[in-house]
């Protein structure tokens, strides 16, 4: 239920004028035409059903090779599947440094979100839990700090874990390099 009267007209109409745009300028991230009535419906807001795709577009992330274990020097292993990273931290846990760190900062992270709730958001923390392992596994010199919890638990509402993590790589490398330093 909304709180704000005509949240829903309003969203249906945002959400028409986005496929209007995408029928006239493509959709795919390397399609996508960036024009000035693209800026102008940015700066109007994304609807939630395209929010995390759209991050993915318009930073370039999507186009990015996600490659898990590219500079995870400390491992010789090419993969491409995220689900590789994480079998490997079951098979060799001592590897993943962060992972005690990482848990005491689970609980922290939107807590009154229902995706992250302690009662109902168990699997909301454990994809939580699998991307910043990760994440921290594929950059050992970043590893896990502090806040790195709260982006990755926004990109895990509107993208799925590889996503996010590609994402997250994608924000640490290109925009914010340097930012994060444990």
């Amino acid at each position: 239920e909304h709180f704000a009267p005509g949240i829903e007209d309003r969203e249906c109409k945002q959400f028409k004028r986005w496929t209007t745009y995408f029928c006239e300028n493509g959709k795919d991230g390397a399609m996508l035409r960036r024009t000035a009535d693209l800026l102008s419906l940015v700066s109007r807001g994304i609807p939630d059903e395209l929010r995390g795709e759209l991050w993915q577009c318009l930073s370039g992330a999507r186009n990015r090779e996600c490659n898990v274990f590219s500079k995870a020097s400390h491992i010789d292993v090419k993969a491409t599947d995220y689900e590789v990273i994480l079998r490997y931290h079951q098979r060799y846990p001592e590897q993943f440094v962060w992972e005690e760190i990482i848990e005491r900062d689970l609980h922290r992270s939107m807590p009154e979100h229902p995706f992250y709730a302690s009662e109902n958001g168990l699997e909301g923390q454990a994809a939580l839990r699998r991307v910043l392992l990760a994440f921290s596994f594929k950059n050992p010199v970043i590893g896990y700090c502090q806040s790195l919890n709260i982006v990755t638990s926004v990109f895990l509402l509107y993208m799925s874990e590889e996503d996010t993590l590609r994402m997250l790589d994608h924000l640490t490398e290109l925009y914010l390099p340097g930012y994060y330093n444990p």
